[in-house]
């Protein structure tokens, strides 16, 4: 195994693919020397090191959409699969991980959202979030509120006709946890067909920040709602997104005539 495993990793051209397989890699053997599974965890395997420029920084699937872009995959998804629309709505508009949108229960919801959980895809369980700064209220706007409204409206129609009661926001037609691995699945494969190129989970999180930055939401006031533990992680992950809106402002003075 870790010979076949080995040789796909020397295969990917990308060396930011390759830690990124290197970082799962060594989760699962993580996981299993905690659970007395394996000898000893991978330290000595190692990352490549990257140049972190602005274009590297992010993997390409990881990156934002535009605000067209987004219509036309919500506008696909809500006739190809409704419960997955409405969770990408969520995800725009709230900024949330998705692991932290999956572990969310219906007590979590008031004014805001309180995020205080994770749901790890390596464990299938319910852990703490990553960092201190990850635990917060997540404010729920106007917008936001009527997604909810319609989450628990569809929940609500659908745990009648399935005979099931679940606590957790986002579920199974069973009440369990819905699946990571089919909802990444189905989003890379429906951005691929809307615009392209695929997408991941994550880019409606980067989504999320870039409609505020649109909107004149101050960057320590996005960091603080993504949980982020310093604004400089959003400066850097953000970065693209600045220069394109400078890129703009100068396309919009180059076309002004101010006194004649």
């Amino acid at each position: 195994h870790t010979i076949s495993v080995s040789a796909f990793l020397l295969n990917r051209s990308s060396d930011l693919a390759i830690n990124e397989y290197i970082k799962r890699f060594k989760a699962m053997f993580s996981y299993g020397y905690d659970n007395d599974l394996v000898p000893a965890p991978l330290d000595k395997l190692k990352k490549f090191k990257v140049d972190k420029q602005a274009d590297d920084y992010l993997k390409p699937e990881d990156k934002y959409l535009e605000h067209d872009e987004l219509v036309k995959v919500l506008d696909y998804m809500k006739t190809s699969q409704p419960y997955w629309y409405l969770l990408t709505r969520f995800l725009s508009l709230s900024g949330l991980r998705i692991g932290e949108a999956i572990a969310l229960t219906v007590s979590d919801l008031g004014e805001s959202i309180t995020v205080n959980k994770t749901y790890s895809f390596t464990t299938n369980e319910i852990h703490p979030p990553k960092t201190a700064c990850s635990v917060r209220e997540v404010y729920i706007q106007p917008e936001l509120a009527e997604v909810l409204k319609e989450i628990r409206q569809y929940n609500r129609t659908m745990d009648i006709l399935n005979g099931c009661r679940s606590s957790l926001l986002f579920h199974t037609v069973s009440g369990d946890y819905i699946s990571y691995g089919a909802y990444n699945k189905y989003v890379r494969e429906t951005t691929e067909t809307v615009l392209g190129s695929r997408r991941t989970p994550h880019a409606f999180r980067h989504t999320h920040a870039s409609l505020l930055f649109g909107e004149g939401v101050s960057i320590d006031t996005i960091s603080r709602r993504l949980g982020h533990e310093d604004s400089v992680i959003t400066r850097k992950i953000y970065l693209h997104i600045v220069e394109k809106v400078r890129e703009r402002d100068k396309e919009i003075l180059a076309g002004k005539r101010l006194i004649s």
